[in-house]
């Protein structure tokens, strides 16, 4: 019975991009080669990036005789990477996932429960820490003193780095879920709370570049100071830099101890978290007067409601919303971005209010709101299809509560930045109208992808909004359009006025967003009612 689990939970977290019914269609192999594709491409380009990342500092830290810190350093960027991806779905996928009761009543252990469950976590963090590892150890292998026993640590050590990044999101996750039983705003504590991790997160991490320059100059001062604080780090580029067997059992013990402890504790406590109901105490009804509205402010009302009820939603589509709002706060206290930004562009300061602009606009393309939104559904979708009203009016409810969340951050960052740069009227037009243009391209884009690629039987709600084809190209495409504008004024039309071409370029996505929307209204009745909870 064990096995049978652990062979659906792996299946469906290698498959968890597709639906099972659209992988018996002749359309899958299609689908298969499109995400092969952008899946590599995004591969190789973080490979690539990183690659030339890790190449300076392994070039710096060698002539020191500093190997083994080169390997603690992205060692400790790939649990850093691998918490992040993990931290937000552990909750849903452990605790709250939606098969709770069937798993129950099977004849398993709560222990063989958690096991399966854990899989497709472990899958996850072993795949983002991938992207990360691997170029830094080709790095390594290019560099010409790998031998056979590094490989080999290697590649044992990739196994057990996932374990360390899953322990402590499984105990923020049982921990959020234990509270959360208990109170009654438990979204809005929740959202309070990964706010307030990302914003420690990124902090630390720009703290991070900015020391970055100084590790080089005080390597073994800095060592020195790793070996003592962070021993799991130490042993950890010991065991791969110099192929060092002692330290590669140090560092198996920090990694398989906590985890085992941590596997224990939970499981005996799992059918405990599982099945307690209690809850705060439920608001009193109290009568009033009802008021009527039109069926659109009803159904933006409840995609609304849902957006900002589900904190797992709220902040992984709608994320660089608040890197938009973040924006204009890092240019007021931080004058040094500013330099930064046009010595990146190769511009001078009479740039800086197209470069936002543009910075505003890939924010905003990559909002992916409306791309899981007929995916959340679900089980309820049945609701929607039984409305009194048109499957286009419901498709777009869905992408005007897109626009009407996006907007909000939209028009507050360009009237900062307007403020802080000291913007022009035409420059804060433009600044104000191409990431709001560029919005309503996302929103359509989402939708027309969410009926192509539908993931409605899923189990929580980190399937359909993290891990669905839909998403994945929302966000791809999001921001390979405005790159692509972008990079076709600097190299072939940069003889154009700048504040035409971003004219033109609103235009651009206004005709994209009514294209998409002629799609919508020509295929929604078909498409949406067609739409199955099997899909």
């Amino acid at each position: 019975m064990l096995n049978a689990l652990v062979k659906v939970q792996a299946r469906a977290a290698l498959q968890a991009m597709y639906n099972r019914t659209a992988l018996k269609k002749k359309k899958a192999k299609g689908n298969l080669v499109l995400m092969a594709l952008l899946a590599v491409y995004i591969l190789a380009s973080l490979g690539f990036s990183f690659g030339f990342f890790f190449k300076n500092m392994l070039d710096s830290f060698a002539p020191m005789n500093l190997l083994w810190m080169y390997f603690a350093i992205t060692g400790l960027a790939g649990f850093l990477f691998s918490f992040m991806g993990s931290v937000f779905l552990s909750q849903s996928m452990l605790f709250k996932a939606k098969d709770n009761d069937l798993l129950l009543s099977l004849p398993l252990k709560p222990g063989q429960i958690l096991l399966a469950r854990t899989l497709s976590l472990y899958l996850m963090a072993m795949i983002i820490q991938l992207v990360i590892l691997l170029p830094a150890f080709i790095v390594f292998l290019l560099y010409g003193q790998a031998g056979a026993a590094q490989i080999v640590i290697f590649l044992l050590t990739l196994v057990l780095l996932p374990l360390p990044s899953m322990a402590l999101s499984m105990l923020l996750g049982w921990l959020l879920s234990l509270v959360s039983d208990r109170i009654r705003h438990k979204n809005v504590i929740t959202i309070v709370l990964s706010l307030g991790f990302l914003t420690a997160y990124f902090w630390g991490y720009s703290k991070l570049m900015e020391a970055m320059n100084s590790l080089v100059s005080r390597g073994q001062e800095i060592a020195k100071a790793v070996q003592s604080a962070l021993p799991p780090a130490y042993h950890y580029g010991m065991s791969i830099a110099h192929g060092d067997l002692s330290s590669f059992l140090l560092f198996a013990l920090f990694c398989l101890v906590p985890f085992g402890a941590l596997m224990l504790i939970i499981s005996r406590n799992y059918i405990h978290v599982l099945t307690n109901q209690r809850g705060a105490r439920k608001a009193v009804y109290k009568g009033g007067r009802m008021r009527a509205g039109s069926p659109m402010k009803a159904l933006v009302t409840k995609e609304a409601r849902l957006f900002f009820g589900k904190p797992i939603y709220l902040m992984n589509s709608a994320i660089s919303l608040l890197f938009m709002l973040a924006l204009p706060l890092i240019l007021l206290f931080d004058r040094n971005t500013l330099t930064a930004i046009t010595a990146t562009f190769g511009v001078g300061g009479d740039f800086l209010g197209p470069i936002c602009a543009l910075i505003l606009c890939v924010l905003s393309a990559s909002t992916f709101i409306s791309a899981p939104s007929v995916s959340l559904e679900g089980k309820n979708l049945w609701l929607i299809q039984s409305l009194p009203v048109k499957p286009i009016q419901s498709l777009m409810a869905k992408a005007l509560t897109h626009i009407l969340i996006s907007a909000v951050p939209i028009v507050l960052s360009s009237v900062l930045l307007a403020v802080i740069l000291k913007l022009d009227l035409i420059s804060f037009l433009l600044t104000l109208a191409l990431p709001l243009a560029a919005s309503a391209f996302a929103a359509f884009l989402g939708l027309a992808l969410n009926l192509r690629f539908p993931k409605l039987s899923w189990r929580n709600e980190a399937e359909p909004v993290k891990q669905s084809m839909s998403t994945f190209l929302a966000m791809t495409l999001g921001f390979l359009v405005p790159a692509g504008l972008a990079a076709l004024y600097i190299f072939a039309l940069n003889h154009i006025p700048v504040q035409l071409y971003l004219l033109l370029s609103v235009l651009f996505f206004l005709l994209l967003g009514a294209l998409l929307y002629a799609h919508l209204n020509r295929t929604a009745d078909k498409a949406y009612l067609d739409l199955t909870e099997a899909a």
